[in-house]
């Protein structure tokens, strides 16, 4: 039979019965820097929104020099980015950078490059709960930014 499994439209609940609509901040969040090449906003189920950010590798080394450091470049464009949304249900509170990239191959996306957020959900559960949970994944912890 027919089985919904998301909204199709990017819309998820927080804990507190607020909608947040993800393609909009995600979309802003892209198109404000070279450096993050792609976003997914998570917090279905959740106290706040958090942000798995995958950062255009080729760009982020080839913009940030020696002397700087990467995390702080990155660090400074997602404030950036996320300033319009603060003190709103889509306010950004902590974001993952995951260092990998997503691929079609892996079906996190679509032939025309748009990501397919529950493939993605599916396969970064870790850094999901990262996000949520400090201390628990010291790992991924040093790729966390809490804000």
């Amino acid at each position: 039979g027919l089985r919904i499994t998301c909204r199709r439209d990017g819309v998820f609940k927080l804990l507190n019965g607020e909608k947040v609509a993800a393609p909009p901040v995600e979309e802003a969040i892209t198109l404000s820097t070279a450096l993050i090449q792609h976003a997914v906003l998570v917090g279905e189920g959740r106290e706040w929104v958090g942000l798995l950010v995958f950062p255009d590798p080729a760009i982020l080394t080839a913009t940030v020099g020696c002397e700087e450091n990467p995390r702080q470049a990155l660090r400074d464009a997602l404030e950036a980015a996320i300033r319009p949304y603060r003190s709103t249900y889509a306010e950004v509170r902590a974001a993952a950078i995951v260092p990998d990239e997503l691929s079609i191959a892996e079906g996190e996306l679509t032939p025309t490059l748009k990501v397919v957020r529950t493939r993605v959900l599916q396969r970064r559960t870790e850094w999901v709960e990262a996000l949520y949970r400090p201390g628990r994944r010291p790992a991924l912890e040093r790729h966390i930014i809490r804000f």
